[in-house]
């Protein structure tokens, strides 16, 4: 016997944790005894594992991604040993969508080396630790020279105003090179751009549309 705490934490993502890998116990008494605790979960002191679905049951494409909790068209900044770059990101047209635009420098002066990413969100939780955390998929692939990368990464988030921190996990598991959302394997500081409200032009919506839907009044 043994004790593996598994948490769902979106349709497509679910945690588990273990205090002893690869160790069983002859009683259920003594795998229970085992389990890891939630303070050990909250120190990191057990062993976790991210399990992300790629097919259902049925062998079709796994749920779609969910709503992005990082929405908007934002400037970005990002931190690395070689320096800073800058881009932007938004989440047209799916919400469930973080597409990030990068611009840095690069050793010939005469062309800026530039980086596309494009990561579908896949869920978002509060972990033990009370931090906010974010599971990704990333949907290109890298191309013919480029070094290989992570398909699926673990995120911390901090969003304070229109600015938002957001860090990175080397691989698909949610503590290698990730602490806190201003410290892990990529830093990014997102700052959101001033939104604008649309001018009418004459045009006029029927009265049946008129109030409020969810986050839009039309009047």
């Amino acid at each position: 016997f043994r004790c593996l705490s598994l948490v769902q934490r979106s349709p497509s993502v679910q945690q588990l944790h273990t205090r002893e890998v690869g160790q069983c116990h002859p009683t259920e008494e003594l795998a229970l005894a085992s389990c890891p605790s939630k303070e050990e979960v909250r120190r990191r002191q057990v062993t976790e594992m991210m399990l992300y679905k790629t097919r259902s049951f049925y062998g079709e494409a796994a749920a779609g991604g969910q709503h992005c909790p990082i929405t908007g068209r934002h400037t970005v900044e990002e931190k690395r040993q070689e320096g800073r770059g800058g881009g932007e990101t938004g989440g047209c047209p799916s919400e469930s969508r973080l597409s990030l635009r990068l611009e840095g420098c690069s050793t010939n002066r005469n062309r800026a080396r530039e980086r596309r990413m494009e990561l579908q969100c896949l869920g978002h939780w509060r972990g033990e630790d009370g931090q906010q955390y974010l599971a990704l998929l990333d949907t290109e692939l890298p191309q013919l020279g480029e070094e290989p990368r992570p398909r699926y990464r673990c995120a911390i988030y901090h969003r304070q105003g229109d600015l938002t921190n957001l860090a990175l996990s080397n691989d698909s598991t949610c503590v290698h090179q990730l602490e806190r959302h201003n410290k892990g394997a990529e830093v990014f500081t997102l700052r959101r751009e001033e939104r604008r409200r649309p001018r009418s032009r004459g045009q006029r919506l029927p009265s049946w549309a008129q109030g409020a839907w969810e986050e839009v009044v039309v009047e």
